[in-house]
């Protein structure tokens, strides 16, 4: 495989469009969940979507244990990955699958908390279970897929996948058999992702050379070290929080972390499209920063007024729903510093990983971790429990951890347009702060904030107008 053109602007430009292509695919795939959940709480019981969420854990698992960053690992090299690299990671995470597969059926116990066998068909366990040893062939295809940024692909995959789940899952609640709908619905899903990744971009199939594993070692041994950090984070981090300040507080926290999948969103795009062309521009300083330019500001247009929006938006649901009031001034500043961290990291970390490797990921994912994990615990002896004054360092360490370990030609450059992108939203933060202050309504708060941003962002377009307009001054 070859990089999509000789031409920076080229690879820029699409690295631009798979990134609103991504945003959209994200956009896409979350209407169709929380659609179809609205639906599946009329059809099931709780106990139906505990089975749906667990079965799908299990599978996430899998997943996760048998990626350990192998993938990112391949992305970020300029040159295509060799067929023995191909071999080689396939064959890691076939091994890897293969004894999570063989422990779960040599200990049939070990999903005993299921249900009773009645309730469950046994069956499905297995056999989801079993569809997951298609993992490296969907890895080393989405792997090639991506190098080619082919964007399109990728998000017809993503959005089709979890529209085909969701509707076997309805399929099943409505036929009365909702707990094997679950298992199909999952095992399918895996097989349509990783078969038709395969079908679109064949290649080698896994190999169990120890050379070749040797050889890709040292490389992995970073990306994996960063992942594990990631998955301890997700993991790890509530089971902390619940053991040291109680349940509650643990749901305080998570109701943050889901407020910020949901801003993540606006970001996640921008950085998955850029590590593909981070390795192709691997070799132009320039190039990666007009990259990273390019991706903050993206990133940031679609962040900053979300952010914004969601913390002038809290008080009112502290307002709506009195039992989650504890949970707004944690979640406002949790969005307000994950928003920054976002941006700044959609931004630098794929070109900085293009130069200096995986030591960008130890940085990004082992700093707010370490921090956060102090943090909760210094937290814990002095008897208190306001989390966000742990949630703001957490992030603050990452942006200072990430900033300092991009290379300095690589790093952002404030102008005039990133100052036009956050004027709007900066100054609805402020008007929410000032009003918070002087303890409005909840209602107005929010009103306030959206006046002021509506406000501003009309008066940096008519700022910029001069600007847009034809030149008339001279004789044509």
């Amino acid at each position: 495989m070859t990089a999509p053109s000789d031409s920076v602007e080229d690879v820029v430009e699409r690295a631009a469009t798979g990134a609103r292509l991504l945003t959209v695919r994200g956009a896409g795939m979350r209407l169709v969940s929380v659609a179809s959940n609205l639906l599946l709480i009329v059809l099931v019981t709780p106990a139906d979507l505990g089975l749906l969420a667990v079965v799908r854990g299990i599978a996430a698992l899998a997943g996760d244990s048998s990626d350990l960053g192998f993938a990112w690992a391949l992305l970020r090299r300029p040159e295509p990955p060799t067929p023995e690299a191909y071999r080689s990671l396939g064959g890691i995470q076939l091994l890897l699958v293969s004894v999570f597969v063989g422990v779960a059926l040599a200990i049939p116990g070990l999903f005993s908390f299921l249900g009773p066998a009645a309730a469950v068909p046994r069956w499905g366990v297995g056999a989801v279970l079993l569809t997951l040893l298609t993992l490296p062939l969907g890895t080393g295809g989405r792997i090639r897929v991506e190098r080619d940024m082919d964007y399109r692909r990728i998000a017809f995959l993503d959005v089709s996948s979890v529209l085909f789940q969701n509707l076997i899952l309805l399929a099943g609640a409505l036929t009365h058999h909702f707990a094997a709908g679950v298992f199909v619905a999952t095992g399918t899903a895996i097989l349509y992702t990783n078969l038709l990744l395969w079908w679109w971009a064949p290649g080698p199939l896994p190999g169990f050379s120890l050379r070749g594993w040797r050889l890709l070692a040292g490389e992995f041994a970073g990306f994996s070290l960063g992942h594990l950090g990631s998955m301890l984070n997700a993991s790890v981090t509530p089971i902390l929080i619940a053991n040291l300040f109680g349940l509650s507080i643990a749901g305080l926290w998570s109701f943050a972390t889901r407020l910020g999948n949901v801003l993540q969103l606006a970001f996640e795009g921008f950085r998955r499209a850029a590590i593909p062309a981070a390795a192709f521009l691997a070799r132009s300083p320039e190039a990666l920063r007009q990259l990273a330019q390019q991706s903050a500001i993206g990133a940031a247009r679609l962040t900053c007024p979300a952010a914004a929006l969601a913390v002038a938006a809290l008080p009112v649901l502290g307002w709506l729903l009195p039992q989650w009031l504890p949970a707004v001034v944690l979640a406002q500043g949790y969005a307000v510093v994950f928003a920054i961290a976002g941006v700044i990291g959609a931004s630098l970390v794929p070109v900085a990983v293009a130069e200096r490797g995986a030591s960008v990921v130890l940085a990004e994912q082992w700093a707010p971790l370490i921090v956060g994990w102090i943090g909760f615990g210094v937290l814990a002896l002095a008897h208190a429990t306001a989390l966000v004054w742990v949630a703001i360092p957490m992030f603050v360490a990452e942006v200072i951890a990430v900033w300092f370990v991009t290379p300095a030609t690589l790093r952002l450059r404030w102008n005039a347009t990133l100052t036009t992108t956050v004027a709007a939203p900066a100054a609805a933060l402020a008007a929410t702060a000032a009003t918070l202050a002087l303890r409005l309504h909840p209602l107005v708060i929010a009103a306030t904030a959206a006046v002021v941003f509506l406000g501003a962002h009309t008066a940096r377009r008519v700022w910029l107008m001069p600007a847009l307009m034809p030149d008339t001054s001279r004789g044509g």
